[in-house]
């Protein structure tokens, strides 16, 4: 049913058009009995799941939970706003977790009322405007799981808090980043100022707002990405200049709103490699 709600809107029709059906034949050919047929995993490789990045960032975090020996993974959306995206997470994370064993421990933060008034520039007042995209609180709660929190109030106040209780056990795996303003994204990625433990070695990024012509280095989350890594010696922020070379489908605009976070003072970052020395074979010799 929500696929067939996406349809209705003009936008996913021009990407069908423009990305998808952009892409070689024989790969279009080749997902169509991967979407009758194929697994879970299948599906997310050829993005037939919606709302691809989560997919990809859910079963990414996953996977490397359980190769670091982990049973559990936090994962955040920052922005709900009407919560269609935090049920599309808790719906793949629940897929996610039957065919991983990992438990996803999901969170949401938004102030609840709507966007607050912008600072400067920097928020893109052209873009965005104060009071867009309220939550219904109480209609919105009735449809999450019980392992799925919304967070209300101002982000930077809770996350102090929220990373104060999180357990080391379920530490960040994945994020999402949809508050829109400079301002609110520089309180989110507050959220990567805490311990090194609080994390995995490596956390999955999504940034929703980084794609249209007026954004830009000097406004919104692309300058906030920037000012994080300017502050941070041991945390970097980056995208993966190879992720679209990886895909089987390499067109699709999502995957430039992919990210990284390197928590370099992890310790499984500074660990020596296990195992016997490697070597390579020479098959000139």
């Amino acid at each position: 049913m929500s696929f067939l709600k996406k349809l209705q809107h003009g936008y996913i029709w021009r990407r069908i058009f423009v990305e998808r059906l952009t892409e070689p034949l024989h790969q279009n050919q080749l997902a169509i009995p991967v979407f009758l047929f194929g697994s879970y995993r299948a599906r997310i490789a050829f993005d037939l799941i919606l709302r691809q990045q989560h997919a990809f960032g859910l079963l990414k975090a996953a996977d490397r939970a359980s190769k670091s020996g982990l049973r559990a993974i936090s994962v955040i959306e920052f922005g709900v706003a009407s919560g269609a995206g935090l049920i599309n997470i808790q719906r793949i994370a629940g897929r996610i977790a039957k065919i991983t064993g990992i438990r996803f421990d999901i969170y949401g933060f938004d102030n609840v009322t709507g966007m607050p008034p912008h600072k400067d520039y920097r928020d893109h007042p052209d873009l965005y405007r104060e009071g867009d995209y309220p939550m219904n609180y109480e209609r919105l709660h009735g449809k999450l799981n019980p392992g799925v929190r919304i967070i209300q109030g101002n982000i930077r106040d809770r996350v102090k808090t929220f990373l104060e209780a999180l357990s080391p056990e379920a530490p960040i795996g994945f994020v999402s980043v949809d508050v829109d303003y400079y301002s609110s994204t520089v309180d989110a990625l507050t959220v990567f100022d805490g311990d090194p433990e609080k994390y995995a070695d490596l956390v999955y990024l999504y940034f929703d707002d980084i794609h249209k012509e007026e954004h830009n280095h000097r406004c919104g989350e692309l300058l906030a990405i920037d000012e994080f890594n300017l502050r941070h010696d041991k945390r970097v922020i980056e995208p993966h200049a190879f992720l679209a070379s990886q895909r089987v489908f390499k067109q699709a605009s999502w995957l430039k709103h992919i990210y990284f976070l390197h928590v370099l003072d992890h310790k499984r970052r500074n660990e020596a490699h296990a195992g016997q020395p490697r070597t390579l074979e020479n098959p000139y010799l």
